[in-house]
């Protein structure tokens, strides 16, 4: 991507922080004030981060690829946090006398800090790499440790404590800089590699240029449900996410116990590097496109074949169910759990009760309560292993090679087969789209995949196949409205759960295996 004319307000507030920069530096060595400079250099900062964001409008809406200009913006927004930041530690140098000592640490940190600066300017012109970066950062720590413990010492040995938590004022202000150098920083790795990243991903991505034979450049995957950053390295077949760390652990370790007895249906772990809280996961980019993405295409053929083959691939994934360790349904209580979040989002579905035609329709939180004493009277099943989460956009389908491949493990282990088929049953009906071709589409899979469940459920000694699914497509249409912010669209879903556990919680016990899913459930009803 080529730098030009456009990139000239950020070059500027790049000086521009350096001028600022420089007035602080001076009073370091006379005590000149350094406010009016301050002041003056950060009403620039705010004009420039105005222009531009008029400059990059029109590229940001015209190329196929925004993300690198988004990067720009990022960068914007966090020299003029630095600026602000600045004429915070100017006003508090100006203030009350500092200490000889402390004026030649912080003299230190602000030369460390023009270095830093000067060597992300370089970084729009691509002169400088993330290793160069990320050495200039790690420079900073020594000056700001030597005068943490400067006024640790000064403050034990008893001098005065007022003008001692002044002093220590001052750390603090050069600390609160970190935040928005790591928003520039953040913003000019996402200009370098055309995706974003964040600060905790530097020195996985260091290890990762150095091994790449060209350029690094990161392709993002966007539609993913999965919290994390995902991208794609071209020129490679290789998938990078970054988030947190005890779910990419938990995946890396799910994916290694996937890969030594199913290999052909995850991909390959490649490396992972840790970072504080925060966690980098390379593995193999696996073949295909996800389901949603073929149920989204004007030809329903590949989503059909997909669905078709998932079955397969499950039905084989199941064939030797462990019944000698049953589990037991429990979607109720993680509904209890959700219950809260359900309601801050759509207040309006704590409705209270009232009859219609003869019958009473209970208020929520004490329907569930009800169908959470009915769900434990269900038979318990044969365990089988489980993905955790098999939502249409975890699960690849190749056309080429008719493969499956499941990805975003996190939550993978061992569990209740209606557990995969309800979710999978519920992400096809929340997707938010009404035309009667897609919505038709969408009842279809959702028949398929209840056939499906009664082929497989007496494999697996299940006798209330119905009411079980039941029970998981009401926690699923429930738990889903956290999520959805359009009325209508989580009215439906909201709906169709509710009528599940009314009709669940007039049953007796003794009759849970005589329930039957209506196909009505199936058919979302029309926006017009």
């Amino acid at each position: 991507m080529q730098i030009d004319t456009r990139l000239t307000p950020l070059r500027l507030s790049y000086l521009t922080l350096q001028h600022q920069l420089e007035s602080l530096a001076r009073w370091a060595v006379d005590q000149t004030s350094p406010l009016e400079t301050l002041q003056k250099h950060q009403a620039q900062l705010d004009a420039y981060q105005v222009s531009l964001w008029s400059q990059l409008l029109e590229a940001i809406q015209k190329d196929q690829a925004p993300m690198a200009y988004l990067g720009l913006l990022e960068q914007q927004l966090g020299l003029r946090r630095c600026g602000h930041e600045l004429i915070e530690l100017g006003q508090l140098l100006t203030t009350h006398k500092v200490l000889k000592p402390v004026r030649k640490q912080i003299r230190a940190t602000l030369s460390l800090l023009q270095q830093l600066f000067h060597r992300l300017n370089q970084g729009l012109e691509k002169q400088t790499s993330i290793l160069d970066i990320e050495q200039e950062l790690n420079q900073l720590a020594p000056p700001l440790h030597a005068l943490k413990k400067l006024l640790e010492k000064r403050f034990k040995s008893g001098q005065n404590a007022p003008f001692m938590l002044h002093q220590y004022q001052i750390l603090w202000q050069l600390q609160q800089l970190e935040g928005p150098i790591g928003i520039v920083i953040e913003g000019l790795m996402t200009w370098q590699l055309g995706s974003p990243q964040r600060l905790q991903a530097m020195s996985f991505l260091n290890t990762l240029t150095q091994q790449m034979p060209q350029p690094l450049h990161l392709r993002p995957i966007p539609y993913t449900h999965s919290g994390a950053l995902i991208h794609a390295v071209e020129g490679a077949d290789t998938i990078i996410k970054q988030g947190d760390h005890d779910k990419l652990r938990s995946e890396r370790k799910n994916l290694k116990i996937w890969r030594k007895n199913w290999p052909q249906l995850v991909p390959e772990v490649i490396d992972f590097h840790r970072t504080g809280q925060e966690a980098s996961l390379m593995m193999q980019k696996a073949a295909g496109e996800t389901l949603e993405y073929w149920l989204m295409q004007p030809d329903p053929l590949p989503f059909q074949k997909g669905l078709e083959q998932l079955f397969d691939t499950l039905s084989s994934l199941w064939s030797t169910p462990d019944c000698a360790h049953k589990t037991h349904s429990s979607f109720m209580p993680q509904l209890i759990k959700r219950l809260p979040a359900i309601l801050r989002a759509h207040p309006t579905f704590s409705r209270p009760a009232f009859n219609i035609s003869g019958q009473t329709i209970t208020e929520l939180p004490k329907l569930i309560q009800q169908a959470a004493q009915l769900e434990k009277k269900l038979p318990s099943v044969c365990t089988v292993p489980i993905h955790g989460d098999l939502n249409l956009d975890n699960i690849l389908y190749d056309p080429g090679t008719k493969r499956i491949t499941f990805v975003d493990l996190n939550r993978a282990g061992k569990g209740d087969y209606i557990q995969e088929l309800s979710t999978l049953m519920v992400s096809l009906f929340r997707i938010p789209n009404y035309h009667p071709v897609l919505r038709a589409r969408i009842a279809q899979g959702m028949q398929a995949t209840y056939t499906f469940a009664h082929r497989i459920g007496s494999n697996l000694q299940d006798t209330a196949i119905d009411a079980h699914l039941a029970f998981g497509l009401a926690r699923g249409m429930l738990t889903s409205t956290r999520f959805i912010f359009e009325p209508w669209h989580a009215r439906q879903l909201f709906e169709r759960g509710d009528l599940l556990l009314q009709q669940l919680t007039r049953l007796k016990p003794k009759y849970l295996n005589t329930f039957t899913l209506e196909e009505q459930l199936f058919h979302a009803e029309s926006t017009s």
